[in-house]
Protein backbone atom coordinates (compact mmCIF):
# COMPACT_ATOMS: atom_id res chain seq x y z
CA UNK A 1 0.00 0.00 0.00
CA UNK A 2 2.93 2.36 0.43
CA UNK A 3 4.57 1.38 -2.86
CA UNK A 4 5.28 4.31 -5.20
CA UNK A 5 3.48 2.34 -7.93
CA UNK A 6 0.14 2.90 -6.21
CA UNK A 7 0.80 6.54 -5.34
CA UNK A 8 2.26 7.94 -8.55
CA UNK A 9 -0.97 9.69 -9.51
CA UNK A 10 -1.48 11.38 -6.10
CA UNK A 11 2.09 12.26 -5.08
CA UNK A 12 2.56 15.97 -4.50
CA UNK A 13 -1.15 16.58 -3.82
CA UNK A 14 -3.20 16.99 -0.67
CA UNK A 15 -4.49 13.47 -1.26
CA UNK A 16 -0.96 12.15 -0.74
CA UNK A 17 -0.68 13.65 2.74
CA UNK A 18 -4.19 12.44 3.56
CA UNK A 19 -3.21 8.93 2.41
CA UNK A 20 -0.09 9.00 4.60
CA UNK A 21 -2.24 10.11 7.55
CA UNK A 22 -4.58 7.17 6.95
CA UNK A 23 -1.52 4.90 7.08
CA UNK A 24 -0.61 6.33 10.50
CA UNK A 25 1.70 9.27 9.76
CA UNK A 26 1.31 12.33 11.98
CA UNK A 27 1.52 15.25 9.55
CA UNK A 28 0.99 18.86 10.58
CA UNK A 29 -0.74 21.60 8.65
CA UNK A 30 0.80 23.31 5.60
CA UNK A 31 3.23 20.43 5.01
CA UNK A 32 4.46 20.01 1.43
CA UNK A 33 5.95 16.73 0.28
CA UNK A 34 7.62 16.56 -3.12
CA UNK A 35 6.44 13.89 -5.57
CA UNK A 36 10.08 12.75 -5.68
CA UNK A 37 10.15 11.95 -1.94
CA UNK A 38 10.17 8.30 -0.86
CA UNK A 39 8.44 7.47 2.41
CA UNK A 40 8.55 3.98 3.90
CA UNK A 41 6.89 3.06 7.21
CA UNK A 42 4.54 6.08 7.37
CA UNK A 43 3.14 4.86 10.71
CA UNK A 44 6.50 5.79 12.29
CA UNK A 45 6.62 9.30 10.79
CA UNK A 46 5.90 12.63 12.50
CA UNK A 47 6.17 15.88 10.49
CA UNK A 48 5.62 19.28 12.13
CA UNK A 49 3.62 22.22 10.77
CA UNK A 50 4.95 24.12 7.76
CA UNK A 51 7.68 21.60 6.86
CA UNK A 52 8.82 21.10 3.26
CA UNK A 53 10.26 17.79 2.10
CA UNK A 54 12.09 17.63 -1.24
CA UNK A 55 13.42 14.51 -2.97
CA UNK A 56 14.38 12.78 0.28
CA UNK A 57 14.15 9.18 1.50
CA UNK A 58 12.47 8.63 4.86
CA UNK A 59 12.22 5.23 6.54
CA UNK A 60 11.36 4.14 10.06
CA UNK A 61 13.53 1.05 9.87
CA UNK A 62 17.08 0.16 8.95
CA UNK A 63 19.51 -2.71 9.39
CA UNK A 64 22.51 -2.08 11.63
CA UNK A 65 24.92 -4.94 11.51
CA UNK A 66 22.64 -7.96 11.71
CA UNK A 67 19.92 -6.22 13.73
CA UNK A 68 16.75 -4.60 12.40
CA UNK A 69 16.38 -1.18 14.02
CA UNK A 70 12.85 0.24 14.05
CA UNK A 71 12.02 3.66 15.44
CA UNK A 72 10.12 6.86 14.99
CA UNK A 73 11.31 9.53 12.56
CA UNK A 74 10.39 13.05 13.63
CA UNK A 75 10.85 16.22 11.59
CA UNK A 76 10.15 19.44 13.50
CA UNK A 77 8.11 22.52 12.64
CA UNK A 78 9.13 24.84 9.80
CA UNK A 79 11.94 22.50 8.65
CA UNK A 80 13.33 21.97 5.19
CA UNK A 81 14.48 18.48 4.18
CA UNK A 82 16.57 18.79 1.02
CA UNK A 83 17.22 16.62 -1.98
CA UNK A 84 19.04 13.33 -1.42
CA UNK A 85 18.62 13.48 2.36
CA UNK A 86 18.10 10.15 4.09
CA UNK A 87 16.23 10.17 7.42
CA UNK A 88 16.37 7.03 9.55
CA UNK A 89 15.60 6.30 13.21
Amino acid sequence: LTSPLYLDHVKGTAIHTAWLRLLGARIGSSVRISPAATIADPYLLHIGDGTRISAASIAGSTVRGRVLAVGRVAVGRQCRVGDRCVLLP
